[in-house]
C-alpha cells in the first residue's frame, strides 16, 4: 500500500534528536526496508542552526495561519514543492519531535485514517510502554505540518532538554520507528485495531503572564496521571489555589515550549479505540 516514507525532523529547531536520528540511522533503515523509498526532510534548518523553536512562527501551526510572508511560510512551500510528486495514498510521513515534559514515548495521532489506527494499535502491542494521544483537530482541521499528507504519525519523546540529544530516547526512537515500518510493510495482514488513548479536549493556562511565576504546578500533577475534580491544579504562596473543575489526564505538563502561550498543560480523556465496536 505504501511505497514512500518521509521522515520529517527539525519542524522545531531546538529539537535535534530527530535530526541526529535521520542523519545517522537512515542508511540502516533503507537497507533493512528496501521495499520503501525513504525520504528525509529537515523542515527548518535556520531555526536548527540558531537553536530556536522557530524564526517567525511555529511550523506546526502553519496550516492554520494566515500565510503571511515569512521564513516559515517559505519553508512550508519548500516542503510542499519537494514532495508534490508523491501520491497521497501511497505516502506515509513520520514526524519526529521531542518535549521537555515527561511525555515518555508517545504516538500522536491527528488523523481519522483506519490504516493509521491499525499501525498505532500494533505499535502499542509491540511497545506496551508507549502512550497514544489523539489531538483535538483531525485531518485537514489539524495545523500540523505533517498533516499535509493523509497518512502519518507524529512521535514525541521526553523529557529532553532543548538543543540536546538523548541517548535513551534515541534508542527508543529507533525501536518505535522500526516497529512502525514493519507494521506498514505488513498492513495488509492487520485486520482490526484496539488501543487505549488520551484524547485532548482542553488547555489549562497560567492566570499570570510569563515570566511572572506567581502560580506554579504542584508535584502531584504529572503527565498521564489522573487528576480528580477539586484536586489542586495551580498553586501560589500569595494567591488562592486553583482547583481542577473536572476529572482529566494532563499531558505536556510544564512544557517549556508552551510557556510563551501561558499553557500549563493539556487536558485529556482516557478512551478506547476499537474497530470491532
Amino acid at each position: 500500500m505504501f511505497s514512500d516514507i518521509i521522515f520529517l525532523s527539525a519542524t522545531h529547531g531546538n529539537e535535534p534528536t530527530g535530526v541526529y536520528y535521520t542523519r545517522n540511522y537512515i542508511d540502516q533503515l533503507r537497507e533493512k526496508f528496501p521495499n520503501f523509498r525513504i525520504h528525509v526532510h529537515e523542515a527548518n534548518k535556520l531555526a536548527l542552526q540558531n537553536g530556536v523553536r522557530y524564526i517567525d512562527e511555529d511550523l506546526n501551526r502553519i496550516l492554520e495561519s494566515e500565510k503571511n510572508e515569512n521564513h516559515e511560510t517559505k519553508e512550508f512551500e519548500i516542503f510542499k514543492n519537494k514532495f508534490s510528486h508523491l501520491d497521497q495514498q501511497s505516502t506515509f510521513i513520520i514526524d519526529l519531535h521531542s518535549a521537555t515534559s515527561n511525555m515518555h514515548s508517545t504516538l500522536v495521532n491527528s488523523r481519522t485514517s483506519s490504516v493509521v489506527k491499525k499501525i498505532i494499535s500494533n505499535v502499542k502491542n509491540d511497545s506496551p510502554d508507549t502512550f497514544i494521544i489523539e489531538t483535538i483537530h483531525l485531518d485537514n482541521n489539524s495545523s500540523f505540518l505533517s498533516n499535509y499528507f493523509k497518512h502519518g504519525i507524529l512521535l514525541e519523546f521526553g523529557p529532553i532538554a532543548h538543543n540536546t540529544i538523548s541517548h535513551f530516547y534515541l534508542e527508543k526512537m529507533d525501536v518505535i520507528v522500526n516497529c512502525i515500518l514493519t507494521n506498514i510493510l505488513n498492513i495488509n495482514h492487520i485486520y482490526f485495531f484496539q488501543y487505549e488513548f488520551f484524547k485532548v479536549f482542553d488547555t489549562i493556562v497560567f492566570p499570570n503572564n510569563f515570566p511572572d511565576f506567581t502560580y506554579y504546578i504542584p508535584k502531584t500533577v504529572n503527565d498521564f496521571k489522573l487528576i480528580n475534580k477539586n484536586d489542586p491544579l495551580l498553586i501560589s504562596p500569595t494567591r488562592p489555589i486553583i482547583y481542577a473543575q473536572n476529572d482529566f489526564y494532563p499531558i505536556f505538563v510544564n512544557e517549556s515550549s508552551y510557556f510563551d502561550k501561558r499553557i500549563a498543560m493539556l487536558c485529556c480523556q482516557k478512551l478506547t479505540m476499537d474497530s470491532l465496536t
